[in-house]
This record gives structure tokens, sequence and C-alpha cells, in this order.
């Protein structure tokens, strides 16, 4: 017995042996190769031993692949012991990773706003957290994206946000190249985030989700998805709202999906006893509140809805219930689609969409399955979408306008259209201004490296998509550089990407440049005034454009006349802009209601017309910083 004793003291000593020795706090890169070194960068976070910072500005690089065995304590464990340095994994594998009993569960259990996680494989059997938890990450704060990462684990689950990478994001979040193999549940799930917004990109997701807001991705977030997919199959049942979606089970912001598709069955159930509670299930996306756009996409699931008592329910093919702008454009639905109501509630199914409550949308080529839906939308309306039988659904003539050369493929009179897999499109620079007038615009062509055919679009208006701006109105690409019959003294905002070809996606959109049009009395060239959004944050300064006298200003802002005009410091609001006088230097910060700021905007000396255009309609709070003294605060309504 004490031999048997001292064999079990002693493995358990193993499993828990930390080992801090690697760590120097003079030192910016470490090296770790052993799971003793592993759990010593947890201790180091989580406990602050030797008082050690956060790992900002550190980078911590995997040498080896790690087999851990126990439950692990997380790398960083709240808000006030946080990891903020970078990970690299360099493409080795984390084994054996289990965490239970904590509140915030994963590999990291806390990243800080500095943090960054990539190129790392992680094999794990349970994670489970209280407030959150995540194959890699329960909480990450950070908007510095994950690259090349996965999470293969038997389930991750929490009472609160649950995700296969992410549990919660309150910063908008960047996911390019990762998947999870993971069952997940939580109040709110998602295939690979539970919470958060931002974008995923060449990323999926083949686990069962479940959860009162759950998506085959995101549970609940918004912004885009491109070139992304999700297999498993979505539920929930509950006895409050509940949302189901293939990708997305609940976005209240814009959503933005490209060339991705969701193949899982989606099934949705409330037994809530008031009219005032809903189930909302789509193949896409459960309930989309604001814009929604998809593009080349595809859902192959049955979506059902089901409601009991006065409680209601929706269910569409690619989206259960949308409340804003929407335009869909070749893309389809294949599955059987139903919404069942057992009391006195209401009860909408639509091969597309299961309720539409506006009148502002687009459908361009869209299809579904007669055999499975008898409408294409449930309540709203459905003019540019066609129902197709199983068999005409697997005939090419039947899908106009498609791009069967590059973007799809089908196995005629066998498959449903499927996309082809292609490499990364180009990502491209701003497009910089040639010349202008009163009524035209010229800019200079942009290069794409991959050598694909380069193309541009022009709007009035752009819109937030996560963390990209995109046009908020429905526009063409062309190959053009010289875009005509403009607007004179009017603000243009212009786009460029990489045109799709049969070896590359189309590449994602680039930052825009911005250019006022002349007015109609100065029509004569001018090279100087266009401005480009190439900032990675919500920071608008350009210092080397120039706008009249002005060394540094921001885009859109037009100055009115010279410094040397100026007496005293002003900011007024007028109808979607503000008029505003610098004597020195200004700092504007402009916030929704919600308290999230939108951007940052930086002045020197001189006279500006700042517009606020662009921004979605609604009430602003700007805080204005004169030099290192003066302040207001005031309210821009836009219209």
């Amino acid at each position: 017995m004490k031999i048997a004793a001292i064999i079990l003291a002693t493995l358990l000593n193993l499993a828990y042996a930390q080992d801090i020795t690697w760590y120097n706090a003079q030192r910016d890169t470490f090296y770790i190769s052993t799971a003793e070194q592993l759990k010593g960068l947890s201790v180091l976070v989580s406990d602050g031993t030797n008082g050690t910072s956060n790992f900002t500005g550190k980078t911590i690089i995997l040498a080896n692949n790690i087999f851990l065995s126990g439950n692990f304590a997380p790398i960083g464990n709240g808000s006030t012991r946080t990891f903020n340095g970078t990970f690299d994994g360099q493409g080795y594998t984390i084994s054996g990773l289990s965490v239970s009993g904590v509140e915030y569960a994963g590999l990291f259990g806390y990243v800080g706003s500095n943090g960054q996680i990539k190129n790392v494989k992680i094999i794990a059997t349970k994670i489970k957290g209280t407030t959150a938890a995540g194959g890699l990450a329960a909480y990450y704060a950070s908007s510095k994206s994950i690259e090349n990462c996965s999470v293969t684990a038997d389930s991750v689950t929490s009472s609160g946000r649950s995700g296969g990478l992410v549990g919660v994001s309150y910063s908008s979040i960047s996911i390019i190249k990762s998947y999870a193999s993971v069952n997940v549940s939580g109040s709110y799930s998602g295939g690979l985030v539970g919470y958060g917004s931002g974008s995923i990109e060449y990323s999926y997701a083949t686990g069962n989700v479940s959860g009162s807001y759950s998506g085959g991705l995101v549970g609940y977030g918004y912004g885009s998805i491109e070139y992304s997919y999700a297999t498993g199959n979505v539920s929930n049942k509950g006895s409050s709202d509940s949302y189901s979606g293939g990708l997305i089970g609940y976005s209240s912001g814009i959503i933005y999906i490209i060339s991705s598709y969701a193949t899982g069955n989606i099934s949705d159930t409330t037994t809530a006893t008031s009219s005032s509670y809903y189930s909302r299930s789509g193949g896409l996306v459960g309930y989309a509140g604001s814009t929604i756009a998809i593009s080349s996409s595809y859902t192959r699931g049955n979506i059902s809805a089901y409601a009991t008592n006065s409680s209601n329910s929706t269910a569409g093919g690619l989206v259960g219930y949308a409340n804003g702008t929407i335009a869909i454009s070749n893309s389809y639905a294949s599955g059987t689609i139903s919404a069942i109501n057992t009391g006195t509630g209401y009860n909408y199914s639509g091969g597309i969409l299961g309720f539409y409550n506006s009148n502002d949308f687009l459908y361009k080529s869209v299809y579904y399955n007669l055999s499975g839906a008898n409408k294409a939308v449930g309540s709203g309306i459905s003019t540019g979408i066609l129902g197709l039988s199983s068999e005409g659904l697997k005939q090419r003539m039947n899908f106009n306008d498609w791009n069967f050369d590059y973007t799809w493929n089908i196995n005629e009179g066998v498959s449903y259209p499927y996309l082809v897999v292609k490499n990364k499109g180009a990502t491209l620079s701003v497009p910089a201004l040639a010349s202008k007038t009163h009524n035209s615009i010229t800019i200079n062509p942009v290069i794409a490296s991959t050598g694909q055919v380069v193309e541009y679009t022009i709007v009035t208006n752009i819109t937030s998509a996560g963390n990209i701006y995109i046009p908020a109105d429905i526009t063409e690409w062309k190959t053009t550089l010289t875009f005509t019959n403009l607007n004179p003294y009017t603000y243009y905002y212009i786009f460029a990407r990489a045109k799709e070809n049969a070896n590359y996606n189309i590449g994602r959109i680039s930052t825009y440049l911005i250019v006022q049009t002349d007015a109609e009395s100065n029509s004569g060239n001018n090279s100087s005034s266009g401005l480009d959004n190439s900032s990675s944050s919500n920071s608008y300064n350009n210092s080397s454009s120039s706008l009249g006298n002005s060394s540094s200003s921001s885009a859109g802002a037009s100055q009115i006349y010279p410094f040397h005009l100026i007496a005293s410091n002003s900011a007024i609001a007028i109808n979607n802009a503000i008029n505003l006088q610098v004597q020195k230097t200004a700092r504007l910060e402009i916030y929704n209601l919600n308290g999230k700021l939108e951007r940052t905007l930086n002045f020197t000396n001189g006279v500006y017309k700042v517009p606020l255009s662009d921004l979605p309609k609604g009430l602003y709070i700007v805080k204005v910083q004169f030099g290192s003294s003066g302040r207001e605060i005031i309210r821009v309504p836009v219209k």
C-alpha cells in the first residue's frame, strides 16, 4: 500500500509540475517545449508569480508537440490576469487538454486587448466553464487575428457563452484559416464563436451546436463570413426566445456572407407561454436584425421552428427572420422548411425567408426547393426568388447568371450546385486618385499580386460589417478607372477587389478611397483631395493628404478656408455633419448611443465640414478636445 501511495503521489506531482525557470523579464521571446513549461506560463500569467506582467510585447513560441495530463489551469483567469502577448504554436499540437471547474475555460482563459494566438492545434477531451468556454480561448478581448488554429475535442460547454474556438469576444475578432471539430453547448453557442462580432474567412466547424442563441459558426454576433462553412446540426429547446442558424443564430448588426454554406439540420423549439416570445430558425441565419447581404451561398439541411402556447415561430431556408435591408444573390436552399405552432401564436415558413419585416430588398437569381416549401417567403415580398423541383436544382441551365466557370460546379442531374475550392484572392491596396472634376473621378490602377484582374465600384454610402467597411448600396463592379455622370461637390467612396478566376476567389474588398467632386464652377483637374481609410483601426487620420492649407486632416473632411483666419475654436452639429473651427489642434471621438466608439478624427488649424452620412442612421455623441484644454460634447443626428 505504501508503494502504491508513493507511486500515486509521484504521478500527481508530475501531472501538476510547473516550470517557470525559462522566464526572464529582460527577454522578449521565449520557447516552450514541455508540458511543465506550458503550465508555468499559466502560473506566470494567472497568478502573477515573480511580479511578472501579462507578457505585453512578448512572444511565446511553441517548439515541440506537448501532451497534457490532469485538469489544466487556463492561461489567464480574468480581466485583471490576462495574456497580452503573442502565442505562436508554429503548427505544433497540444493534446490531452482538459479543463473544468473554472469561470473561463480553455487553453487560454482570458486573452487581453494586445494578445494574439496563431498556428496552434489543440486536441482536448472536455472543456467546461461557468461563465465562458472555448477550446482555444474562453474570452478573447483582442482585435488581433486568430490564424491557422484548430480545436478537436469531445465537448465545449458553459452556462454562458461557448465556442469551439472562442467563447466570447467583445472586440472585433478576426478568424482566418481555422477550424473546430467539437460539440458545443451554452446559452450563446457557436461552432467557432459563442458571442462576438468581426470576420471569419476560410474557416469551418463540424460539430453539433445547441443553445438559446446557437449557430453553426457564431451563436450571437455580426460581421462578415467569407469562404467558410458549417456541417453540424444546430438545435435548441427552451422556454423563452430561441434562435438557431446554420452559420449565425442571432445578429443585431450588419451581416455580410459570401461563398459560404451550411449543411446541417436546424431545429428550434420554444415552449414559452407569451406571444412576445419567438422560435426562429434559418439555414444560414436565424434572426437578422439589421442589413444582411448574402451572395454565392447555400444550405442543404432541413429547417424547422416549433412553438407552443401563444409564442410564435418562423423558419426560412436561408434566413428565419429579417428586419432590415436585405440583398441575396446567386444562392439557394434545398431542404424542407417548416414552422409549426400548436397554440395561438403565428407561424411563417418560406423556402428562402420565414418572415421579412421591411420593403428594402434585392433578390437576384435565388432558388429554393419546391418539394421542401410551398412559398419563397413566409411573410413578405419574394420578387426575384424562384422555386425549382429537386431535379431542377440539379440542372445547370436553371441557374440564371451563375458562374459555373469559376465559382460553382455541378454534377449534372446528380448533385445540387457546390462551391469550387480555390486559393484566397489577392488583398489590394487602397485605390489612388488620379484626377477629378465636378462630375467625374479617375483613379490609378491597382495591381493584384496574384495576377488577378482588378475591378472597382463607387458609392455614396458605406457601412461596417464587423471590422471592415463595405458599400451600403447594391452596386456594380467594373474594371473601368473613370467614373462619370457624378454629382458636383459630393463625397464618393471607391473600393477595389481582385476579380475571381479559375485559380483564385474574389479578393477581400479593399479599404476605401474617399473623394469629393469639385463644385460645378471649379471643374479643373485636382489630384490632391483623395483620402483613404487604410488604418486597421477606426482612426481616419491621413497626414499625407492635402486639403487647402491643412497639413493634417481626416478622411472626408473638407477645409473651408485657411488657418490664419481662425479666431476661436468651435464645433457645431448640423444635419449629417459637423462644422468644425480649429485654432491649433482638435480630436473628435464619435460614439453611438450604445457607447461604441465609431471613429476617431484628428485635425490641425482650419475650418472644416466633417461628414457623418456614412454612419448608420441614428443619434451620435461627439466628444471634441481642442488642444490640451477646451472640450465640448455635442449630439449629431444622422438621417
